[in-house]
């Protein structure tokens, strides 16, 4: 099986999602049904991956030599991917009765599918820069979702969730940007780390400090 069939497991829950927010459902009833039917195919897709186990990386784009988006399936990869494709389903299942008397479930159920696309993209990522774009994919898919009741609270506790957002993802893109420049075939995760050995000790701290405060405290 081609590594290409990433593709379709990252797009489906993404683009049906966006297109939920659109659609003019009858009742409750079909936007669950939709919404269920989106994530079950997305996890079947995800199985049919990952039993069918292609190996190696593929090139979606590159931005400039050296700076590419690519997918690909390793032992992690396949670890995770296989949890979130067997948990979504089931949250999803608990969350319509959650969400019952909740006047926009329409929003929250389409950007909880732009969720399920994002967090499969980072599964999928064989670089560092890949792993970035779907962080922040995911960020701004739960951004919605932090001000889903559109009042003065959660719309304020949005405004701070954006402004960490950004802060995390300018820090973040200066880690990765600078650990690719550092790695080995354009920072792709290999085991035992594809960092260069002989990084000066004051360079690794940068990049150790900017990731850390980027991706983690800051997202």
């Amino acid at each position: 099986m081609s590594l290409w069939f990433l593709l379709p497991a990252l797009l489906v829950p993404v683009l049906l999602g966006l297109t939920a927010l659109w659609i003019p459902f009858r009742s409750t009833h079909s936007l669950h049904t939709y919404v269920e039917c989106t994530a079950l195919v997305t996890t079947v897709l995800v199985w049919i991956l990952l039993l069918a186990a292609p190996s190696g990386n593929v090139t979606v784009y590159t931005f400039v030599p050296g700076f590419p988006i690519q997918l690909g399936l390793d032992g992690a990869g396949r670890l995770y991917a296989g949890l979130v494709s067997l948990m979504w389903p089931i949250v999803q299942l608990y969350a319509f009765a959650y969400m019952e008397h909740d006047s926009r479930e329409r929003s929250f159920f389409a950007f909880y599918l732009m969720t399920y696309g994002a967090t499969l993209g980072i599964c999928f990522s064989s670089n560092m820069l890949t792993m970035f774009i779907f962080y922040e994919m995911l960020s701004l898919s739960t951004l919605p979702l932090v001000a889903h009741n559109q009042d003065h609270d959660s719309m304020y506790a949005a405004r701070i969730y954006a402004g960490f957002l950004m802060g995390g993802a300018a820090l973040a893109l200066g880690a990765v940007i600078t650990g690719t420049l550092y790695s080995t075939a354009g920072g792709i995760f290999s085991y035992g780390g594809s960092l260069l050995a002989d990084i000066p000790a004051d360079r690794m701290r940068v990049i150790y400090l900017l990731g850390f405060f980027g991706l983690f405290l800051f997202h």
